[in-house]
C-alpha cells in the first residue's frame, strides 16, 4: 500500500476522527477571533512532525502509528472544532468559524523518507533549502461539495 514519490514513501494517508459519543449528534463551533481573521490571508501552515525511531520500519508502522492514531482521535474528542472544517461565511455575513459536524475528520499522512537525508540537518535549529520539505507535505483537500451557512 506504500507510494512511494522523489524522496518519500508513503506508508499511509488517513482520516482520524473523535470518537463517536452516541448521545452527541450535534455540530459545534469555534468562532475565529480578530487576530485568527488576519491570517486567513496567509498561506496556511502545515506542520512536520519528525521522529527519530530506534526501530523498523515495520515496527514503527505496527507499534507507534496506531498508538499515535489513538491518541489524535482522544484529542479531538477534547477539541472538537479543531477536527472540522474552516467555514468562511458569503458576503462577510458572519464570523468565520471552524465548525465540527459528526463525521468530520483530520487527514493524516505517514511517510518515510527514501533519500539519504541528514535528520539532524533537516531538525537542527539552522537555515535550510526549504525545497527539502515539499516532498513530506501533502496536498491539502479542499472540502467543495460542503456548502457554507
Amino acid at each position: 500500500m506504500a507510494t512511494t514519490t522523489k524522496r518519500v514513501t508513503v506508508h499511509e494517508c488517513c482520516n482520524i476522527a473523535p470518537p463517536t459519543d452516541p448521545g452527541e449528534a450535534a455540530e459545534h463551533s469555534l468562532p475565529l477571533t480578530f487576530f485568527d481573521i488576519l491570517w486567513l490571508y496567509v498561506h496556511p501552515t502545515q506542520r512536520l512532525l519528525f521522529y527519530r525511531f530506534p526501530c523498523s520500519a515495520t515496527d514503527f508502522l505496527e507499534t507507534i502509528v496506531p498508538t499515535l492514531k489513538k491518541s489524535l482521535s482522544r484529542t479531538l474528542g477534547n477539541y472538537l472544532p479543531l477536527a472540522g472544517n474552516l467555514l468562511i461565511h458569503p458576503s462577510n455575513s458572519g464570523t468565520p468559524e471552524f465548525r465540527y459536524s459528526p463525521g468530520d475528520s483530520v487527514s493524516v499522512t505517514f511517510a518515510e523518507s527514501t533519500e539519504n537525508l541528514d535528520f539532524d540537518y533537516l531538525t537542527g535549529n539552522q537555515a535550510r533549502d526549504s525545497d527539502l520539505f515539499y516532498a513530506f507535505v501533502p496536498e491539502p483537500k479542499l472540502n467543495l461539495n460542503r456548502p457554507l451557512k
